[in-house]
């Protein structure tokens, strides 16, 4: 055979080899979270587009995904066996999203309050996260740091807004909890792909 053909072979393999180490053992975890992202993401712009409609639908529509989040979450922390560590934050996490999300939805139109305070709160924590990420970039010398100082300001402004007023009014931040839910369906996109690359 040919020492060019050979050396092609040997690349491709290489190269399906890399992809398989990659993507191979973790798609079904890649295909669930790009799922979640991609809800989040259409929820969000259905708040931002359609707020009269989907604040009727809010309590059940945001109950269902928070649900299907942290089962998502709970899901991925058994499979990277979070459970050996003494850190468990997507296992936790995971658990706390389920039972918020189940009382939200069985709440209806009681629990409109709950979904403005969970979702601030929650933004908020996943913005100082990265903050905290990229100022550990910043002091380790690191150059890609921007994309997470940039979620990280953007999330935070968000979820502060969400929480100025989340008793009571609902319906003034439906917009809010939509450019919430496309961060936080744009940041979980991030990380899958561009942060583990």
């Amino acid at each position: 055979m040919n020492a060019f053909i050979r050396r092609r072979l040997r690349g491709l393999k290489n190269r399906m080899l890399l992809f398989w180490r990659r993507f191979g053992p973790r798609r079904k975890v890649y295909f669930s979270r790009t799922l979640s992202a991609a809800a989040n993401i259409a929820l969000g712009i259905g708040c931002v587009a359609f707020a009269d409609g989907m604040y009727r639908l809010l309590p059940y529509l945001m109950g269902i995904m928070m649900m299907l989040s942290g089962l998502t979450s709970l899901a991925v922390g058994i499979l990277r066996r979070e459970y050996r560590s003494e850190q468990t934050q997507l296992t936790a996490s995971g658990i706390v999203s389920m039972i918020v999300g189940l009382i939200i939805a069985l709440g209806r139109g009681k629990s409109y309050g709950l979904v403005g305070v969970f979702w601030g709160i929650s933004g908020l924590n996943r913005a100082v996260g990265e903050l905290n990420l990229s100022i550990s970039r910043i002091a380790n010398g690191r150059t890609d740091w921007k994309r997470l100082m940039l979620f990280a300001i953007w999330g935070s402004v968000i979820s502060v807004l969400l929480l100025t007023d989340p008793l009571d009014g609902v319906y003034e931040h439906m917009v809010y909890i939509g450019l919430e839910l496309i961060f936080i369906g744009i940041d979980e996109i991030d990380e899958m792909y561009f942060e583990e690359s």
